[in-house]
């Protein structure tokens, strides 16, 4: 057989073989704790009959077991294909109710013409709108109290103060000893101090532990001597978003990473693990 037959059949091969057509990007959150869930996540790659065949659904339970997520804080989620001004297209997700889970991890599964079909977890942080006022939240002057002040006690004097003669008033008769008015004492009332103390803030419900599985695009191995401290302010470095405080991402580090902390202590983060890093919210 010739070197030109053969270049042939490949040719054929390869344009017979189904190509990848949809991929999607990085969610990008419009929403923040507490609100009604609306999050995009972009379209690329997608011809337009690949587009209007497009459907993306939450996979199925047993998926979503797999990976140990709860399926069900989405049942009341809306997916839908929607596009931008500049007629980019997006896989918007969105809540009728409040969403009260600091991180949105669930599983996707979009099908398109010729069988196309991608299954893409999508992880990202939730942004509490009270953690970011708390963080840059400023130290006030203290505040002095001060305690009231009781005046001292008032003793009449035995003796009134004589009035004024015009010549025509009667002179009063004196009187005896008996008849004098006894001098009245004030009871000293005791002096109280009373402090102001601020109320104590309300306790904030315990967090969720939601476990995200490590995926090509957000794994990551600890290496030998970091620390949860050290990956949250790399992590958050490369981001490159203002709205997530240091905190907020160690947090969601160690919550989505439970089996990569020894008795679940921050501080005793087991090297070699892998971690699953939340992507921009």
């Amino acid at each position: 057989m010739s070197i030109r037959r053969w270049l042939c059949i490949l040719l054929v091969c390869l344009s017979s073989s189904p190509a990848f057509a949809v991929s999607l990007g990085q969610v990008q959150m419009q929403s923040n704790l507490g609100q009604p869930l609306l999050a995009r996540i972009p379209v690329f790659d997608a011809a337009p009959a690949d587009l209007d065949s497009l459907y993306v659904h939450l996979a199925s339970d047993d998926a979503f077991k797999r990976l140990g997520i709860d399926r069900s804080l989405y049942r009341n989620v809306q997916i839908r294909i929607v596009s931008d001004q500049q007629g980019n297209p997006f896989v918007e997700i969105s809540s009728s109710e409040s969403f009260n889970e600091p991180v949105l991890n669930l599983l996707l599964d979009a099908n398109w013409r010729d069988n196309g079909r991608l299954v893409r977890e999508v992880t990202a942080l939730v942004d509490p709108p009270y953690i970011a006022k708390a963080a840059i939240q400023t130290i006030d002057a203290p505040t002095v109290t001060l305690s009231p002040v009781v005046a001292a006690p008032v003793v009449l004097s035995e003796k009134a103060t004589p009035s004024v003669v015009n010549g025509n008033e009667t002179k009063p008769k004196p009187q005896s000893e008996a008849q004098k008015p006894k001098p009245v004492v004030k009871p000293v009332e005791a002096q109280t101090s009373t402090e102001s103390k601020p109320a104590p803030a309300a306790p904030a419900p315990p967090p969720r532990t939601v476990r995200i599985a490590a995926t090509d695009s957000n794994q990551r191995e600890v290496q030998k001597n970091e620390s949860l401290y050290t990956i949250a302010l790399e992590h958050k470095a490369q981001l490159g978003s203002q709205r997530i405080s240091l905190n907020q991402m160690m947090s969601a580090i160690q919550r989505a990473n439970p089996e990569a902390f020894i008795k679940g202590d921050a501080n005793l983060l087991k090297r070699g693990s892998i971690l699953r890093l939340p992507d921009e919210p």
